[in-house]
């Protein structure tokens, strides 16, 4: 077997390994959706009107996927346990429907298909977390096209009600995270805006709502995706977009009040679509993973804890590389990639073999 390896030994990938899904695959979490300790994963399938689910057989390997239904055009995907029975359920938005397809587990790994209806169509991204401090999972979805975010209040049985406002963003959302940016216990929100070039900030006042949306150039074009993680050590989560049109990511570092830093731009591969961190390495510093669209492949950004990345290399994916997830596939103690690949329509599974 031939090692994909960076120069400084930090990480070792085994080959590309892919698998078979549906049409136009845009997205990938990975989550134990049987309970027994091994990470499975989910894709959705933009063309197809699906999702995919894929039990892990704890070696790094997948079982024949089992599809179910969604709204028209699935583009974002977000696991959360919304009925608190600790079972991964799983929320989809679904830019050709009004509605978000909520998929609730069974803990063996199957899932009942419902909805939750929203007030207009094209929801393109999703994400969940606990809005109102009570201990009940919520959604975030954002609309692509009409630049804006909804709020969807979870009763814990796996129903919701919309917020009573929806909140503007930049234009055209294309990624939505929820985060503590300001260590308050408050989670607040993100997005990443593909039309104007930056992020919007959405701080949470910890009962349900936010604060007046504010909008954060990034250094690059066309952020697609974005991700927080604490990158300098410093206990303050940074953010990182990926921003397909300018080749690059944006690193933006946090001042822990919910404002960042001047942008620092970083090259990655061509049509950087999605983005990750995690500490590929195991040196317990945070690196950067980005999918990229258009060179099917995946650029590793080596951090050294500072939030500087001295070093980068290239891993092939699939055709068309759109999302990337890092999760510990085999249980040895080392993160492995995964990404959606929409062209191909496949999954790439890449093993981080480094030694222990």
């Amino acid at each position: 077997m031939t090692e994909m390896v960076s120069n400084n030994m930090k990480a070792r990938f085994a080959p590309a390994v892919n698998h078979p899904v549906q049409d136009g695959t845009t997205g990938i979490v990975t989550a134990d959706l049987t309970g027994d300790g091994t990470l499975d994963a989910v894709v959705i399938n933009h063309n197809s009107d699906s999702v995919s689910v894929l039990l892990g057989d704890g070696s790094g390997g997948f079982g024949p996927p089992k599809h179910y239904p969604t709204g028209g055009g699935p583009c974002g995907i977000a696991p959360t346990d919304l009925t608190g029975d600790g079972v991964v359920d799983l929320a989809v938005a679904n830019y050709k429907s009004n509605f978000v397809t909520v998929l609730r587990g069974d803990g063996d790994g199957g899932f009942t298909v419902t909805e939750a209806p929203l007030d207009r169509r094209g929801p393109s991204r999703v994400a969940g977390g606990d809005f109102t401090g009570t201990g009940t999972l919520d959604l975030a979805a954002v609309y692509f096209d009409a630049d804006s975010l909804t709020v969807l209040l979870g009763d814990g049985e796996g129903g919701f009600t919309r917020g009573p406002t929806d909140y503007p963003t930049g234009g055209g959302p294309s990624g939505v995270i929820a985060a503590d940016l300001t260590g308050d216990g408050a989670l607040d929100l993100v997005t990443a805006n593909y039309r104007t070039n930056d992020i919007t900030v959405l701080l949470g006042d910890g009962a349900g709502g936010f604060k007046a949306p504010v909008n954060i150039p990034v250094g690059g074009a066309g952020p697609s995706d974005v991700v927080a993680g604490d990158l300098t050590g410093n206990g303050v989560l940074d953010l990182v977009t990926a921003d397909f049109k300018t080749d690059s990511v944006t690193v933006l570092f946090g001042d822990g009040k919910g404002g960042f830093s001047a942008p620092v731009t970083i090259g990655a591969g061509k049509g950087p679509s999605g983005v990750t961190v995690a500490d590929l390495g195991g040196d317990g510093t945070l690196d950067i993973a980005v999918a990229n669209y258009k060179s099917d492949d995946v650029t590793i950004l080596l951090g050294d804890g500072t939030g500087k990345f001295h070093e980068s290399f290239a891993l092939p994916a699939g055709k068309g590389a759109a999302r990337v997830v890092a999760a510990d596939l085999d249980g040895n103690g080392a993160l492995d990639l995964l990404t959606a690949n929409y062209d191909s329509c496949d999954v790439t599974v890449l093993r981080n073999i480094r030694r222990m």
